[in-house]
């Protein structure tokens, strides 16, 4: 099913637009590795026109919040898929005649394992002072190529994205987008259990047994799920906290296992074929056919 968030939040910044005044599209891309000269934070700013632009951000941007900042004149196009059946949908931007100095952030960017963030917001020619949409879009861009003509990413949105406080300092981050590999066990790619096991030891300290099954064979994973003895480190809780491992169904048994993060109200992170690692509320994961069915908490040593 197609998540509409942005192409929603499109339409309604065009509908508010008066037909004599222009709507600007404008995009930020960050990340750690993009400093300045002064070694202080800095972000590529790009607006959709001929000229450039200073816009004023909301006052929660993550950086330079309520200041006037400058958005450089640059063609790129935002494609949205038709239809997805991804549980986090894909959108794919371009952006044309990229600086030199725009590859040289990029290639910064692409030696770590940090995310680069994209947060869109449109604004209204006659008024630079407010973008007109509040908070804007925030998304993840989880693959970047980029040439001296021209830059292709894929960027997923995230129910995390719009929380910035707990976005931008979450060790969540880092994990999205990394593949669903069967059998994998980390740290580059993974399957459901095997994130499990690597969040679970690398952020919260537990180390907690394999389960060993084929992904493929239905019964193997009902089996698992119901008596494995990786389950003896574990016990049922009526409701999950942070760190708690989430059972999930599609339909009668759990097939799939996540970690629940309090986090964007509460949700799910989890390693899901197809889509590799992403974070998403209950109703977001409702929304793809998942079901929360049971809670299991580490047992105390």
């Amino acid at each position: 099913m197609t998540d509409n968030t942005l192409s929603e939040a499109l339409k309604e910044a065009y509908a508010s637009a008066p037909s004599d005044v222009i709507l600007l599209h404008t995009l930020e891309l960050r990340h750690p590795a993009f400093v300045d000269d002064n070694g202080n934070p800095t972000a590529i700013r790009v607006v959709r026109d001929n000229v450039n632009h200073i816009c004023t951000l909301e006052d929660t941007a993550p950086l330079n919040p309520g200041q006037a900042v400058e958005f450089t004149a640059m063609a790129f196009d935002l494609t949205l898929p038709p239809v997805e059946a991804i549980p986090v949908p894909e959108i794919t931007l371009s952006i044309d005649n990229v600086s030199t100095e725009i590859i040289k952030y990029l290639d910064r960017a692409v030696e770590t394992q940090d995310m680069i963030e994209m947060t869109y917001r449109p604004y209204l020619t006659n008024d630079l002072s407010t973008p007109q949409m509040d908070p804007p879009i925030t998304l993840v861009i989880t693959e970047v190529t980029a040439d001296i003509f021209k830059i292709s990413a894929t960027a997923r949105m995230m129910d995390i994205g719009n929380k910035q406080e707990d976005y931008l300092t979450h060790f969540a981050l880092k994990y999205i987008g990394r593949p669903w590999i069967a059998g994998c066990q980390g740290p580059d790619s993974f399957d459901c259990w095997g994130f499990v096991r690597y969040v679970l030891l690398h952020e919260f300290g537990h180390d907690v047994p394999p389960v060993n099954i084929n992904p493929n064979n239905l019964r193997d994973v009902l089996h698992a799920f119901k008596v494995d003895l990786a389950f003896q480190a574990f016990i049922e809780v009526p409701t999950p906290r942070n760190g708690d491992v989430v059972l999930m169904r599609q339909s009668k048994n759990p097939v799939h296992a996540g970690l629940w993060l309090d986090i964007d109200g509460g949700g799910v992170l989890h390693c899901v074929r197809d889509s590799g690692v992403v974070f998403q509320n209950v109703r977001s994961l409702n929304t793809c056919g998942w079901y929360l069915d049971s809670c299991y908490r580490v047992k105390e040593s």
